[in-house]
């Protein structure tokens, strides 16, 4: 048996594009995280109990519509299996809670608490703060192009 053979390493610019800079990705990755530290930072500061890092986002899609974990699921584009994990953590976290359907009794409903929508404020304020900060450099025209290109990439 042969042992495998490597391409030999890329050149710098494929790497690291031209003139040092990030792939699409890794800048991506960056701007995630400056979003995810604010919103720490802010519930930190206004003594909200720490949410896991996957979680802030369920936080503030449930309370824009409360749902079942398949529907929560399908929303944020995460498996059933990791949306139930999530809810499971926020129910111990006291940011929602869980409520058999009426006529379903099958089907649980997951319902944010009164802490839950007040903590999805708060991230949500984050949320406008980065984006003020990070979009400052660019006008108006700029930033509707900026999200219409989101838009489109998203489907």
């Amino acid at each position: 048996m042969q042992p495998r053979s490597f391409p030999s390493s890329p050149p710098p610019e494929v790497v690291t594009g031209d003139r040092g800079a990030r792939t699409t990705p890794e800048r991506l990755v960056v701007v995630v995280r400056r979003y995810r530290e604010a919103m720490h930072q802010a519930l930190e500061a206004q003594d909200y109990r720490p949410v896991p890092p996957t979680a802030l986002w369920f936080v503030i899609e449930l309370a824009r519509q409360e749902g079942t974990v398949g529907e929560l699921a399908a929303r944020l584009e995460i498996t059933k299996q990791a949306a139930s994990r999530l809810a499971d953590q926020l129910v111990a976290l006291g940011y929602c809670d869980r409520e058999r359907s009426e006529t379903n009794r099958r089907q649980v409903l997951l319902r944010p608490t009164a802490e839950g929508r007040s903590a999805a404020m708060v991230l949500l304020a984050a949320i406008q703060k980065v984006d003020a900060s990070m979009l400052a450099s660019l006008d108006s025209s700029e930033r509707e192009v900026f999200h219409r290109a989101l838009a489109q990439m998203l489907g």
